[in-house]
């Protein structure tokens, strides 16, 4: 398996599905086609820095899929209809898998 971090695709079509694994690729992270009925479990089993999803798979999601997404830290990602915004989507991809920094959980009162 490889050491780049994984990124969750919940994209129906297939066409732009290939479009954005190839995107992402480029990337250096492993996209994961997965289908929405085991996106929880994916969540679980490949610790994903990132979900991207279609607009039909965001508005849809389910509760345990979102809720396990927020407590493994998963950036939810939901990319624009490519008919529309297509220039837009390495600029969100590119978004999606920059790593940023650790929030310390403790907070100092003055």
């Amino acid at each position: 398996m490889s050491d780049a971090p994984a990124v969750l695709l919940l994209i129906k079509d297939a066409d732009y599905r290939d479009a954005v694994s190839q995107q992402l690729a480029g990337l250096d992270v492993t996209p994961i086609a997965v289908r929405a009925d085991r996106a929880t479990r994916a969540v679980e089993d490949f610790a994903p820095i990132a979900a991207i999803m279609d607009e039909g798979h965001a508005s849809m999601a389910p509760d345990d899929f979102l809720e396990s997404a927020c407590s493994h830290h998963v950036r939810l990602v939901t990319l624009p209809d490519p008919r529309f915004a297509e220039h837009m989507s390495d600029v969100i991809l590119r978004d999606a898998v920059t790593p940023r920094p650790e929030v310390s959980a403790t907070f100092s009162l003055m």
